[in-house]
């Protein structure tokens, strides 16, 4: 649309465009089996069930054993739609939610009382709790890559600086910060050191690093500088 009228000392007249646009769901609706439920467990011994009754001592011809995938498909069908639920993926869903986080938070909105609250906080807490030391277990033990768990470690804010105290005395300038350092460090310089306590400590168990690959270790390292490795 032009609006010559509302150009002024401009020599261009503005064009407007207009776009409807309409609300749009973009809440997802899906049917899951949660990890490591119930439901989960009940799914795989019906499954197992049903694969142990399919007769498969008549496969004599092609015709035989089409039809007896087909009763395998029927019965993964059937096993899913029975123990499956139907969950709904917003933005705000999260992974560690559990169905007592759901009980819990209905009793609060329910009742209103705050110790259904401090209840609710309590169960996310624990929730939370495990399902981040199932993924840390996962990734440390089960697929041997401890380096995964650097994801999660975000960049952190460095704290509020203060002075530092050295003989009840404030360090404030570069000589008294340096001359706190070198006698902080180089105290017991030139010492004797009686390490026989160490005699007394039980030996652990030696433990063994866990294996990697080359192509692991390539992957790990592809993006530092050049500069600063070498393969």
């Amino acid at each position: 649309m032009l609006h010559p009228k509302i150009h002024k000392p401009s020599d261009h007249i503005p064009l407007v465009i207009e776009i409807g646009i309409g609300e749009i769901n973009t809440d997802v609706n899906i049917w899951s089996i949660k990890k490591d439920s119930e439901e989960e467990k009940n799914f795989i011994t019906s499954l197992v069930q049903g694969i142990q009754n399919l007769d498969t001592s008549a496969i004599r011809s092609k015709e035989n054993l089409e039809n007896l995938v087909q009763q395998l498909a029927t019965i993964f069908e059937n096993m899913w739609s029975f123990h499956s639920k139907l969950k709904h993926i917003m933005k705000h869903s999260k992974e560690w939610w559990n169905q007592d986080c759901t009980n819990c938070l209905n009793k609060y909105h329910e009742s209103g009382d705050l110790q259904h609250w401090k209840e609710f906080k309590s169960v996310v807490h624990t929730a939370k709790r495990k399902f981040f030391d199932g993924k840390i277990h996962e990734i440390a033990s089960s697929n041997k890559r401890p380096w995964d768990l650097m994801n999660w470690v975000k960049k952190k804010s460095l704290p509020v600086i203060e002075s530092i105290l050295y003989e009840n005395c404030l360090c404030n300038t570069l000589p008294d910060l340096w001359n706190t350092l070198h006698n902080s460090y180089n105290l017991a310089e030139n010492r004797p050191v009686n390490t026989r306590f160490l005699n007394k400590l039980p030996q652990a168990n030696v433990i063994e690093w866990p294996l990697f690959s080359n192509q692991e270790f390539r992957d790990m390292i592809a993006k530092c500088s050049s500069s600063s490795t070498v393969i």
